[in-house]
């Protein structure tokens, strides 16, 4: 691509400050880069004006989705960020006007250096200008493990604690989900949700039974959308639970799923936040004994703005016309097969298909000829067209 990137809003966050200034923080994409960036507005003073002149906070190959804290006047911002051959996670506090508080890195804190999750971190003010933050870390392995560190006021690492955090859970298995709370005395307890004790092989031992474990046979992501079917044990008469991993790492139960009568249980997240990547976690439990899965990552994809014709295309050997398009909300689409004359050799209706990336085929008539046509893809008011050669 020539010149700078196209970026798109993918994320915001909002939090109301104590001196009436409204904190925005929001992330935007391009193809080729992210970059996060932080602003104010005064909800005293309406009406409230377009943002000029935003703070960068981030750029890189990848930004993480940030947790805000409010700290004082003022508040705290941490996310991973990938970019220059590296990752790390970092932590900035901001003050009136989106300012970066004094002794602050304009940039952040880095508070580790190699792979990391990018879930967004935990952070537990301590009250005085600094927090404690805690975060998925892949630097050993790549199933995750549980890292945290200690900022000072000013923004720098708190003295006693290693350079690249201090490795809370280190273990075989999957840390995810960390979470923190104070402890009473100035530090912090610091929780997470472990598969480590999980068997390896094909069962799960819960309440001293064997417990044939879970398959994942079928994924499904659409535009606000996430869904998965399990094929499952049913002569244990064990309990499923679905959750889903917000971005402060707690789990949000979304269901509790029943085997169908072909052992299969399926978990459908209506709601699926899109332009995310979206942890999601099956439990088995019997009784009171309750265990994890290892978690799965999707990265749901964000409903198109506008519909477009991507491709058109006649498979050799084959006697149909496939397309790829990007369909947005609206009504049902209609595909249609044009000769050179203009005339109409085939048509259909696209009325199944939900918003998103998607492909479909027409069929021309078994007498139409091996030549060049047009593909035209209309819905509502907007029609675009694409000319293909039918070869048969």
């Amino acid at each position: 691509m020539v010149g700078a990137p196209e970026f798109q809003v993918t994320l915001l966050r909002t939090l109301r400050l104590a001196n009436d200034e409204l904190l925005l923080v929001w992330r935007e994409e391009s193809l080729e880069a992210a970059r996060l960036l932080a602003a104010t507005v005064n909800v005293s003073q309406p009406p409230l004006h377009a943002l000029e002149s935003p703070r960068l906070l981030a750029t890189g190959t990848m930004v993480g989705p940030p947790t805000m804290l409010a700290d004082g006047a003022g508040a705290l911002i941490g996310w991973s960020e990938r970019g220059a051959g590296n990752e790390s996670v970092r932590l900035v506090r901001l003050i009136a006007g989106a300012a970066v508080a004094p002794g602050w890195p304009a940039n952040g804190a880095a508070l580790c250096a190699g792979p990391v999750g990018f879930d967004a971190p935990a952070i537990l003010a301590d009250g005085d200008g600094g927090a404690t933050v805690a975060w998925v870390d892949r630097r050993l392995d790549d199933d995750g493990d549980i890292f945290a560190q200690r900022v000072a006021a000013a923004g720098s690492r708190h003295a006693s604690w290693p350079e690249q955090g201090f490795a809370v859970c280190v273990a075989s298995g999957e840390q995810f989900a960390p979470a923190l709370a104070p402890d009473g005395n100035g530090g912090a307890i610091v929780t997470w949700v472990d598969t480590a004790n999980q068997p390896a092989g094909g069962s799960l031992l819960l309440a001293g039974q064997s417990v044939i474990r879970p398959q994942l046979i079928e994924t499904s992501i659409d535009p606000g959308r996430v869904r998965f079917t399990w094929s499952v044990d049913r002569k244990t008469p064990a309990t499923y639970r679905a959750y889903r991993i917000e971005e402060g790492g707690e789990l949000r139960e979304l269901a509790t799923l029943i085997p169908d009568g072909r052992g299969q249980i399926a978990m459908e997240d209506a709601q699926a936040p899109e332009g995310r990547e979206v942890g999601y976690s099956l439990s088995v439990s019997i009784g009171e004994e309750e265990r994890f899965l290892t978690p799965i990552r999707v990265q749901v994809p964000v409903t198109p703005l506008e519909l477009a014709l991507q491709r058109a295309w006649s498979p050799p050997g084959s006697d149909v016309i496939r397309i790829e398009f990007a369909l947005p909300r609206g009504p049902a689409p209609r595909l249609e097969l044009i000769d050179v004359a203009g005339r109409r050799v085939a048509s259909r209706t696209l009325a199944e298909y939900l918003p998103g990336q998607r492909s479909a085929e027409i069929r021309p008539a078994s007498g139409t000829r091996t030549g060049v046509y047009f593909v035209r893809l209309t819905q509502g008011s907007r029609t675009l067209s694409r000319k293909v050669v039918l070869v048969r």
